[in-house]
């Protein structure tokens, strides 16, 4: 008897597993927002911006005129 109950497995929390759906779906719309936004940075050429990396121009910032 004290095996079975040794090798049965151990109950978890409710709790966590409500806490690792959340992670789970904030992740996925955060990787969905991500694609959506390259989509449009792609599509309206923004990227082209600053053609050097990682300074604008050799700059911090780009330059304002």
């Amino acid at each position: 008897m004290a095996i079975a109950q040794a090798s049965s497995p151990m109950p978890q929390a409710r709790g966590v597993s409500t806490w690792y759906r959340n992670l789970a779906l904030l992740t996925a719309l955060s990787v969905f927002a991500l694609v959506v936004l390259g989509g449009v940075v792609r599509v309206t050429g923004s990227g082209l911006g600053c053609p050097d990396w990682p300074l604008c121009y050799g700059g911090i910032l780009p330059p304002l005129q």
